[in-house]
């Protein structure tokens, strides 16, 4: 289940009244091999310290959820564009690096740095996923209470028995969930999964919606079949 709700390594930036020194008339002072970050708190500091220093200097006042920019020696400028966020804007004013890995928080398994809030069963209830963002919330729940899973960095295995394994992954902006079978069940399995919702609506087409969220959640669900490793 994947929620598109746009927006959010960085070290914090801090403003400054300092303006950058400017080199003496006729002079272009030589490249200075520096070790450390090659970072600078507004475009001013970034120019000279690519100068003096002969290297690409990233702009922190430049930084954006899914863009850096830095200036290059001959004061020319270079931006990374990133297809969706690769840090997150916290409210003390830190970027953050997006990591989705999985922790143990208040008795829900929630990775470290994601833009939207993602909390997964840590088993032995009913409530499978749920993401939110902006006081809304998609949630999706299981028939039966769950086992206690198995993690692995992103992602959270509940065994259901008979082969099946119902996986949900931890992304950037929400999560997806499969089911594997071990084995071929004969017929396509049937899987009536209850939904949480807060501030949206599902409509008819199985998608949540709401005028106010930039994007929205699109549930979706892949079964894959293992093939089988004994041979006739």
């Amino acid at each position: 289940m994947a929620l598109d709700t746009g927006a959010a390594v960085g070290a914090p930036v801090q403003a400054s009244s300092r303006s950058a020194p400017e080199p003496a008339v006729g002079s272009i002072p030589a490249p200075v091999r520096v070790e450390g970050p090659a970072e600078a708190e507004d475009l001013s500091w970034a120019r000279y310290m690519a100068q003096s220093q002969g290297r690409g200097i990233e702009a922190l006042s430049e930084r954006t959820a899914d863009s850096t920019t830095f200036v290059n020696p001959d004061g020319s400028l270079t931006t990374e564009a990133f297809t969706g966020p690769i840090r997150v804007l916290r409210e003390d004013g830190v970027w953050r690096q997006i990591d989705t890995t999985l922790a143990l928080e208040a008795g829900d398994l929630k990775p470290v740095t994601t833009v939207a809030d993602v909390a997964f069963s840590d088993g032995r209830d009913r409530r499978l996923a749920a993401v939110r963002y902006g006081g809304r919330t998609f949630g999706m729940d299981w028939p039966t209470a769950l086992p206690e899973p198995v993690v692995d960095g992103s992602s959270a295995a509940y065994a259901l028995g008979g082969g099946a394994t119902l996986n949900v992954t931890a992304l950037p902006q929400g999560f997806e969930q499969t089911i594997v079978l071990d084995e071929d069940p004969g017929k396509a399995p049937s899987y009536r999964i209850p939904m949480r919702l807060e501030g949206l609506e599902l409509s008819k087409d199985a998608r949540p919606r709401s005028r106010r969220l930039r994007t929205v959640p699109r549930p979706w669900c892949s079964l894959r079949i293992r093939p089988s490793s004994s041979r006739t």
